[in-house]
């Protein structure tokens, strides 16, 4: 019998604007979480002897800090979460170890159950953000849904979310929560309208997305 008790993650954002982040690594999936941090307006101090190309240029255009170091404990004093992404297990179990006995939130990718945070697989289409996480599981499983949903979800649906909002209050104009659903699934499967955001015509088809609406209101 498994009496193993498991572990329920409570699936939330964390807000990092202005705050101070810090990355241990200089390589790749250092590189990726760096750049996540930044685009979501963290302070990121990245702690690395070497970096990739990269990471250089995100220092060099004071993206990042880059601290040209070994880790060491107290480069976590004041942070409010760290990312250990070095391709040493026992560099990365000090930083969650030393990131506990601080209070800052940790994440670490080659050993997720040390940390008490999972940076999610996430896909980004404009205003919309898919997040993926295994809670840690199976980093594989996380990266493979995420290259799946980045299928069904391309590049069209930057246009489509910003029509959904353009149109969003016609379409809750419409009495019904059930009806409300089915008609923006109407209008963003419209034909005309995904041909018009395929060749480019965001307005153009804003102003498809309007006929449609109206259409289905006669």
């Amino acid at each position: 019998m498994n009496n193993v008790v498991e572990r329920k993650l409570m699936p939330i954002c964390i807000d990092v604007q202005d705050r101070r982040c810090v990355v241990v690594g200089g390589g790749a999936v250092a590189e990726r979480r760096a750049k996540m941090l930044e685009e979501y307006g963290a302070d990121v101090y990245l702690i690395s002897p070497v970096v990739t190309e990269g990471l250089r240029r995100m220092s060099d255009s004071e993206e990042i800090t880059w601290i040209e170091t070994a880790y060491q404990a107290d480069v976590l004093d004041g942070a409010f979460m760290v990312v250990a992404a070095t391709d040493d297990r026992n560099v990365n179990a000090s930083v969650a170890f030393d990131a506990q006995s601080r209070g800052v939130v940790a994440s670490v990718a080659d050993e997720p159950s040390d940390g008490n945070a999972h940076v999610p697989a996430v896909i980004r289409r404009g205003a919309l953000t898919i997040a993926v996480n295994t809670g840690g599981s199976s980093p594989t499983l996380t990266s493979l849904i995420r290259e799946r949903l980045e299928q069904v979800y391309g590049p069209e649906w930057i246009d489509l979310v910003w029509i959904s909002g353009e149109i969003r209050d016609e379409i809750q104009m419409i009495h019904g929560a059930e009806q409300r659903r089915l008609a923006l699934g109407e209008v963003i499967e419209d034909v005309h309208l995904q041909q018009l955001i395929r060749k480019g015509h965001a307005a153009e088809a804003l102003v498809r997305a309007r006929e449609c609406l109206l259409s289905l209101s006669e």
